[in-house]
């Protein structure tokens, strides 16, 4: 298998209560050749001069497992990548995130796709609707 959940629901580490924990992550450190097709694609970084690439991820927390991954220009940024991923979410998942993802309307788009998330936020946010404690 390519990519997906390996845990089965007895594995230690992978589950808080009935839920499957699952991660977003985000990269912007990918340093690429710097090539003329790279420069087009990602342009160069203002930093160290190559081209940069953002890549975000899906994990399975506990086994690590890949469940999806994006890649791509890093003028996009994390939650623009994440919110391609969203189609591999269900409702049987807890979503852990940090502070970079404590946006409203990507909070609104993981939960709309059925997950729960339990964040930790920079600040306050405005949730865009009621919110369960269980």
């Amino acid at each position: 298998m390519l990519s997906g959940p390996l845990a089965q629901p007895t594995s230690q580490g992978v589950r808080f209560e009935p839920y499957r924990t699952v991660s977003f992550d985000g990269c912007a450190s990918q340093e690429v050749p710097d090539t003329e097709r790279n420069r087009a694609w990602l342009s160069r970084s203002a930093h160290n001069g190559y081209p940069m690439l953002e890549l975000t991820t899906l994990v399975e927390t506990g086994t690590r497992a890949l469940i999806g991954s994006v890649f791509g220009p890093t003028a996009q940024g994390e939650t623009s990548y994440a919110g391609r991923l969203l189609h591999l979410l269900d409702a049987g998942m807890l979503v852990l995130w940090d502070k970079g993802f404590d946006g409203s309307d990507f909070l609104a788009a993981v939960t709309s796709a059925g997950a729960q998330v339990l964040e930790r936020a920079a600040r306050q946010p405005a949730y865009p609707g009621p919110v369960s404690s269980g």
